[in-house]
């Protein structure tokens, strides 16, 4: 391996692979590996018990070298922020950079020199969320203008309250968040309305926005019943100001008109709305998940709905539960 430098900042601080110094026959130890069904390996560089580089080196010639032999085809390296000085040598031994987050830095390599590399791409796509509220009196669609971002750019645009779904968070879940954080009310998921699938973001990745019908939770129900108005709290970090507004007002905004995508998205809300406001309120149709009324309270699987519903069901053949998203079509 030739001499390689990683500059952490400091002239003096110079990490070296030396050649001349004799190689060990160390390999990474057991409790740093994890291997896959695929005949993958993951080292896991937090696990190791040493930050020293040329030992790191030697480990990792050795490793792929025992690797090589038993017949493994992809590699995985998960270094974290301190180890950085790791990821020039890496690079040096053919692995190459398959994605980053905070703190972390994940590189690849695959082993058959006979096949192309059947390793997948990093994370491409990121999910987001629009949350669809109506005003259970008025039939209103509860709307927000934005700060900053692509909608406030636009002007004065009226839109859906959006967002990020979180790392290891559902959709239902990250709908009623967003809900919570952007306008301040309590909200429970009913269904989805449409999902739209986009490609040719600013970093190149792909994106799902999926529109989401949610249900306030019965305490406004009974302020509505005593007389008084649901209280709208806006994000101030985020949103500049916030409404009821009529949903043929909402879907007649220029912007929309103009986009025939749009007029289609706006349509499938307009009549997943009609749907709900004409089914009588429902026991929760999966297991509940938030609370007396549940994550996914709304809908009954009997009712004439359009859209997807969801349910939080154990997967059975190992622990854990997924969501499950089903049509009533």
């Amino acid at each position: 391996m030739s001499v390689a430098r990683y500059n952490n900042g400091d002239s003096s601080s110079v990490a070296r692979c030396d050649v001349k110094k004799e190689l060990s026959s160390e390999i990474f130890p057991e409790e740093a590996l994890r291997y896959d069904t695929y005949n993958g390996v993951t080292v896991n560089v937090s696990k190791l018990e040493y930050d020293d580089v040329e030992r790191f080196c030697d480990s990792l010639r050795n490793s792929v070298n025992v690797w090589k032999e038993n017949g493994k085809r992809g590699l995985w390296i998960h270094i974290p922020t301190k180890n950085s000085a790791f990821v020039p040598h890496c690079v040096e031994l053919g692995f190459e950079f398959q994605y980053a987050k905070n703190g972390l830095l994940v590189m690849t390599k695959w082993l058959p020199e006979n096949q192309a590399s059947r390793l997948p791409h990093g994370p491409t796509t990121q999910v987001g969320i629009g949350a669809v509220i109506i005003h259970p009196l008025t039939k209103k669609m509860l709307v927000v203008q934005e700060k900053t971002g692509p909608a406030a750019a636009r002007g004065k645009l009226w839109k859906m309250p959006t967002g990020l779904v979180d790392p290891g968070e559902d959709i239902a879940q990250a709908a009623v968040r967003e809900a919570a954080e952007e306008t301040g009310l309590e909200c429970t998921f009913d269904r989805i309305v449409c999902m739209r699938h986009s490609h040719g973001g600013i970093f190149g990745q792909s994106d799902m926005f999926f529109v989401c019908l949610l249900r306030l939770a019965p305490k406004y129900h009974e302020l509505l019943g005593e007389g008084r108005e649901i209280e709208l709290v806006k994000q101030e970090e985020e949103i500049a100001a916030i409404d009821w507004m009529e949903m043929d007002r909402f879907g007649s905004q220029d912007l929309w008109t103009g986009s025939p995508l749009y007029t289609e998205l706006n349509d499938a809300v307009v009549q997943a709305v009609d749907s709900m406001v004409a089914e009588k309120d429902g026991s929760s149709s999966g297991k509940e998940m938030d609370g007396s009324e549940g994550l996914c309270g709304g809908a009954r699987p009997g009712d004439s709905q359009r859209g997807l519903i969801g349910k939080s069901l154990p997967v059975g053949f190992r622990p854990g539960e997924q969501m499950l998203y089903t049509s009533r079509l």
